[in-house]
């Protein structure tokens, strides 16, 4: 029987009575806290809850939510710039630079005496050697700028097949790279169709068992009137009884099973668990020679 805890809105293991008659019943003393750091994905808001999806719209979904076909495009696109990128060889190159720089410069120090002998002389002296009291000196400030443009143009004209041969390699890689994505488009539409046609019969099994269990139970009413009206025995309703319990046993392994491979068809689509979609049935389809 499958085990179906009582949880908490946020994910935490509740103790205590279990949320069925298949679960299991958790001690009083158990915890386990939910891991808060896990933050489930969002359901894919591009999906129609109303809609009832065909293969090909699956396949269709699958190729722009997959990651594969997401990384296989951008390696494809990088060879194909990277073809681009090696033509430019064979252009001439430029080069431009520009180089500026600023200078300062100051100076502290004394004006030089004036060796001329009089009066003028000594009246200058002595007003220089007054300002130099006050101010400490005189003081010198150079300052500066220059700035040196260069343009330079290069132009390769013969280079002995390198150029070409750089370019020719790099074709082949993106050719490879072309056939990489088709084979990861072609991979997706094989994951895709062969888990939908899984689900398709594990969801076929599990409306074959759901009408063998409501067989199983009308046998079992049916035995257990006869056995009321005392036509029946006690052996026949054990037996009834026993089919019944082992039809429900079949009807619950079926459903986890349907769970699992529409775990595995939303997987090979790349898009989240969580996503709830409508499927195409594919049931009651009649079989031909052909098939």
């Amino acid at each position: 029987m499958p085990w179906q805890p009582n949880v908490a809105s946020n994910g935490t293991l509740l103790p205590g009575k279990a949320a069925n008659k298949y679960g299991l019943i958790i001690p009083q003393d158990f915890t386990l806290p939910a891991n808060t750091t896990l933050i489930p994905r969002a359901p894919d808001t591009r999906i129609q809850t109303q809609h009832i999806y065909t293969l090909s719209e699956l396949i269709d979904l699958a190729q722009s939510s997959n990651p594969t076909t997401r990384v296989a495009w951008n390696a494809a696109r990088d060879a194909a710039l990277a073809v681009g990128i090696t033509r430019t060889a064979y252009l001439p190159h430029l080069s431009a630079s520009v180089v500026g720089g600023y200078t300062y410069q100051r100076n502290n120090g004394t004006h030089p005496r004036l060796s001329n002998a009089g009066a003028i002389g000594t009246g200058i002296n002595d007003a220089l050697s007054q300002a130099e009291g006050i101010s400490g000196g005189l003081q010198n400030r150079n300052s500066g700028s220059g700035e040196v443009q260069t343009l330079g143009m290069e132009w390769l004209l013969f280079d002995f097949g390198k150029r070409e041969a750089i370019v020719h390699a790099t074709q082949q890689a993106q050719l490879a790279s072309n056939v990489l994505f088709t084979a990861a488009h072609q991979k997706v539409i094989y994951d895709v169709t062969l888990a939908f046609y899984t689900h398709a019969a594990a969801a076929a099994r599990v409306n074959l068992i759901t009408q063998a269990v409501k067989n199983a139970t009308i046998v079992q009413n049916a035995a257990e009137m006869r056995l009321k009206q005392g036509q029946g025995t006690l052996v026949d309703v054990t037996q009834a009884r026993q089919n019944t319990a082992q039809a429900e046993l079949r009807l619950v392994q079926a459903q986890n099973t349907a769970e699992n491979t529409y775990l595995e068809l939303m997987t090979a689509m790349g898009i989240s668990p969580s996503t709830q979609l409508s499927i195409q049935n594919v049931g009651n389809r009649p079989l031909t020679l052909s098939d």
